[in-house]
Formats: C-alpha cells, sequence, structure tokens
C-alpha cells in the first residue's frame, strides 16, 4: 500500500460513505461543482464566482500527483483533474473511462 493506506480505510464505511456523500449529496459543494460543470460551466470560472470552497478541486490534482509519484494507477481521479482543468470535456471523461481495457481492479 503506498504511503501507509489500506484498503480497508478506503472501502469502509467511513471512506466510502464520505465518497459516496460528497459525490452525490445535494448539499456537497463538490457535487454542486460538478453539476455546475456538467451544465457547461468552467471549473475556474465556478470557483472564482462561488462563495464556498469545493475542496475536491484541489485536492484531486494533489492526489493524482502523489499516485503518480508512486506509481499509482487512478484512472477515475485522472479524469476528474482533466475536467477540472478543462482539458477534455465531462463526455469525454466518462467515455475514457468507460471504453477502458477490463482487468482486475486489485491485484
Amino acid at each position: 500500500t503506498a504511503h501507509g493506506a489500506q484498503q480497508a480505510t478506503v472501502f469502509g464505511i467511513a471512506g466510502l460513505g464520505d465518497l459516496v456523500l460528497t459525490c452525490t449529496g445535494k448539499q456537497s459543494r463538490n457535487h454542486e461543482l460538478g453539476v455546475m460543470i456538467g451544465e457547461g460551466g468552467k471549473a475556474d470560472d465556478i470557483l472564482a464566482a462561488v462563495p464556498w470552497v469545493a475542496e475536491g478541486a484541489y485536492t484531486a490534482p494533489a492526489a493524482l500527483a502523489m499516485a503518480n509519484n508512486s506509481g499509482v494507477e487512478l484512472p477515475i481521479t485522472s479524469v476528474v483533474v482533466d475536467v477540472l482543468s478543462g482539458k477534455i470535456p465531462p463526455d469525454e471523461g466518462v467515455e475514457k473511462l468507460m471504453t477502458r481495457p477490463l482487468k482486475a481492479e486489485f491485484e
């Protein structure tokens, strides 16, 4: 496990519960940012205009950098960072993830 992380932490009720809530909760700022991007907004413009912080917009690039430095593949985080940076539109990100070659998630 990279940086001492344990799968049980991520996939336990606290880790998975937090992830599900931040992605789907109507009061989640990360969710709201995603909805606004999905409606055609640009992350930088949205973040500059709203009075709240969507922490995922800042932690996703940092998490991806750590993963890349540790040889850990994070395809979803990679696409999120590409969408946040405006490199690709959301629909292209979904296509990129859904057309990845099939392989085992865990070894």
